[in-house]
């Protein structure tokens, strides 16, 4: 992927923390560290900290992949009709807010 620019939204302050501060972390010291060099190779990435409610696909999908077992990409597949209807319910909500 040649992306040049990348924003990352999390929704944890402590997962910010940890990526900026790896050694606060000691118990997740090798995710952390892969983490971070992945992060390392995109020229522009910034690291945001963000309301759970903007992030609510990306939790929703993350749920459903650890949960559910759902390893193919929902982007790939199409997604399922729930992610779909949140996709469009957050479209509206950010057309209402412009």
């Amino acid at each position: 992927l040649h992306w040049s620019k990348v924003i990352l939204e999390i929704s944890s302050s402590q997962a910010l923390e940890a990526l900026e501060k790896p050694h606060t972390a000691h118990h997740l010291s090798n995710v952390i560290a892969h983490t971070s060099a992945l992060l390392k190779k995109i020229h522009a990435c910034q690291v945001e900290v963000v309301d759970d409610n903007a992030n609510r696909v990306a939790k929703e999908i993350a749920v459903s992949v650890t949960k559910d077992g759902r390893l193919q990409s929902y982007v790939a597949r199409g997604g399922p009709t729930w992610l779909a209807n949140i996709i469009q319910a957050d479209a509206r909500c950010t057309m209402t807010t412009m």
